[in-house]
């Protein structure tokens, strides 16, 4: 057997998906990692993803542009 330490313990994972199911106002996404290298990681690859999408597009937005966006959701999930 693989060494599974690195891993969330499956109660953090239940608690996430019960939260999910039954909570008045749940979370659209749950991100339930080991620790914050690989929430780094996992962040990072949807920032490429994004970067992907928004490359040499007829409405291609600009680097300022997508800073806003991105300060506009983080804010928005805030309130």
């Amino acid at each position: 057997m693989s060494d599974r330490s690195m891993y969330k313990d499956p109660d953090e994972v239940t608690a996430a998906v019960i939260h999910a199911l039954f909570d008045e106002a749940p979370n659209p996404n749950y991100l339930v990692v080991p620790n914050q290298p690989e929430a780094q990681w996992t962040i990072s690859k949807i920032i490429e993803e994004m970067a992907e999408l928004n490359a040499d597009q007829p409405y291609s937005y600009t680097d300022d542009e997508l800073i806003q966006m991105l300060k506009d959701a983080t804010a928005a999930q805030r309130k």
